[in-house]
């Protein structure tokens, strides 16, 4: 792919727009992030450490419904119970909640 290909996704999925819808995250104090590439139609990708216990996590916003069928932007958290977990966009609370379940460590 070549920079006119990337110009013209980004254009297409708007994503300077979405660069301002995306909330703020407060993450804790013992959490680091990676920001990864958006790959598989994702708009957004990060994954989460928890330092005192060493588990990760992977999280990423699909705006689109390329990877579910939510019927509104959404996050992703996994793993959860082997398993993964949504909330919508603006539910940083209950996003925060998801990666901490996952963090745990159980």
């Amino acid at each position: 792919m070549n920079i006119t290909d990337r110009f013209a996704v980004e254009r297409s999925q708007n994503w300077r727009e979405w660069a301002f819808k995306i909330p703020f995250i407060q993450l804790k104090e013992n959490w680091v992030i990676s920001i990864i590439p958006p790959f598989c139609g994702a708009v957004a990708r990060f994954r989460v450490r928890n330092n005192d216990n060493g588990k990760t996590c992977s999280v990423y916003l699909d705006c689109f419904d390329e990877l579910g069928c939510v019927g509104q932007p959404y996050w992703e958290v996994y793993p959860i119970y082997d398993d993964c977990s949504r909330c919508y966009l603006n539910e940083v609370d209950e996003l925060i909640e998801l990666i901490e379940e996952s963090l745990k460590g159980e």
